[in-house]
């Protein structure tokens, strides 16, 4: 079998063609004839959304590892697995929407993130499903500070309110 004959083969498939039909371009014409592309407004404003989703997941990141460290519980393999994981799904989500939308198909785009990010989660609470025990020693470390603080605060004399 030439080399040809499997290109052709599988260039012919009815699978090929759906898939390669979802990803085609229909942007429309303007009075001129030109092709009208990229994001439109309802699309830029998602898009929007998506990249502030994706600085809040970076600041997110950044307090959960300064916490880490204030507390004195050294995060586990888990922490930052999760944070990396996330970080890079967002910004392929954001890429995967900015293509979509550029080809006129944001629609199609927002219902393919939405069962990507489906799979993403159980996927992600899967492989994760020990992340709530770094919690728990996070919560217990804070806890911990709060009962040494007022302790001190006690011992030093000073008034502290408890509830």
């Amino acid at each position: 079998m030439s080399t040809e004959y499997i290109e052709k083969t599988v260039k012919k498939t009815k699978l090929d063609k759906k898939v390669k039909g979802f990803f085609k371009d229909k942007c429309l014409f303007d009075s001129k004839g030109k092709k009208v592309k990229g994001p439109g407004t309802t699309c830029s404003i998602f898009i929007f959304i998506l990249v502030i989703c994706l600085i809040c997941t970076l600041c997110s990141a950044y307090i959960q590892i300064k916490t880490y460290s204030l507390v004195e519980v050294s995060p586990s393999y888990l922490v930052y697995g999760q944070i990396i994981a996330d970080i890079i799904f967002y910004i392929f989500t954001v890429l995967f929407m900015y293509q979509m939308c550029k080809i006129c198909r944001g629609g199609l785009g927002l219902i393919i993130l939405c069962l990507l990010n489906c799979v993403y989660t159980c996927i992600r609470n899967v492989i994760f499903k020990d992340y709530n025990n770094d919690k728990k020693a996070l919560f217990a470390g804070i806890k911990k500070k709060a009962e040494e603080y007022k302790a001190s605060q006690i011992y030093s004399g000073t008034n502290v309110t408890t509830r």
